[in-house]
């Protein structure tokens, strides 16, 4: 017969594995794809790339990914993958460059304008501060 401690120690076991349920392969597929800066189909294609050493066209994908995102299939070269990912994140030791992600470079003048706009939108924003605190209701 079991200890009254050791049916309230299976009773919270229970309950933190319902409010905590482990990680799925497509939770990890998330989660790398995220760390790596990179869509989940681009994250095929990389891991696609990383085990059969050549790239996968997008038509030949195409059917793979749509298995993954409607039935949760993950392949296991995709799995390989996320091992990896995670693995070398946890290290601390992940750059997308070793597995041939080119991350953007920003444009200068895309820079300027952005900096433009936040500039401009402070300045309203202060205006209409000032503008509401000297308002009185009538």
């Amino acid at each position: 017969m079991k200890s009254l401690n050791e049916i309230v120690r299976q009773f919270l076991q229970r309950l933190e594995q319902e409010r905590n349920p482990p990680l799925t392969d497509t939770d990890h597929v998330a989660i790398s794809a995220g760390l790596l800066q990179v869509s989940e189909f681009r994250f095929f294609q990389v891991a696609y790339a990383d085990w059969y050493g050549r790239e996968i066209s997008t038509p030949s994908l195409e059917p793979i990914f749509t298995r993954y995102m409607f039935d949760n299939v993950v392949p296991h070269w995709v799995r390989h993958l996320t091992r990896i990912v995670l693995s070398r994140s946890e290290e601390g030791t992940l750059d997308p460059r070793d597995f041939n992600i080119r991350l953007p470079k920003c444009d200068p003048d895309q820079q300027a304008w952005g900096w433009h706009y936040i500039i401009t939108l402070a300045l309203v924003l202060g205006v209409f501060l000032v503008l509401i605190s000297n308002f009185e209701p009538y």
